[in-house]
């Protein structure tokens, strides 16, 4: 009995430790999301449409709602299939960054951030 309660024991440390590692996604697109450690992950995920094999352009843009702060937001690109990493670019408050990206899906993963800052995300 005690060797059962034991291996239950570990298996639920390993289990918890697992998902306290996982991080909170948004989808591609996105508006007006506010930044923090649960929304710094933007995928595309196939559920919003179908993707060409054209080039087409992600748009990241930055919003902070307190005038007295001007804080930039770095971001990279990657594909989501892991051949293709853009970046990092910095994108200032009130500005938008236009990338150029082929047809696979992407995702867009903030690497430095004011908390509070919005961010939106979209592709053309």
């Amino acid at each position: 009995m005690k060797k059962l309660s034991l291996i239950l024991s570990l298996f639920l440390l390993v289990a918890i430790s697992s998902v306290s590692g996982l991080q909170a996604q948004s989808i591609i697109p996105s508006a007006g999301v506010e930044l923090d450690e649960n929304s710094l992950v933007f995928i595309e995920d196939g559920t919003q449409g179908t993707f060409s094999l054209e080039e087409r352009k992600m748009n990241v843009k930055i919003e902070d709602p307190r005038p007295d702060q001007v804080l930039p937001v770095v971001v990279i690109l990657y594909s989501n299939d892991g051949t293709n990493e853009l970046g990092p670019y910095t994108v200032s408050e009130n500005s938008q960054l236009e990338v150029s990206i082929d047809g696979a899906e992407w995702t867009v993963e903030v690497i430095s951030y004011t908390a509070g800052t919005e961010m939106s995300v979209w592709t053309e």
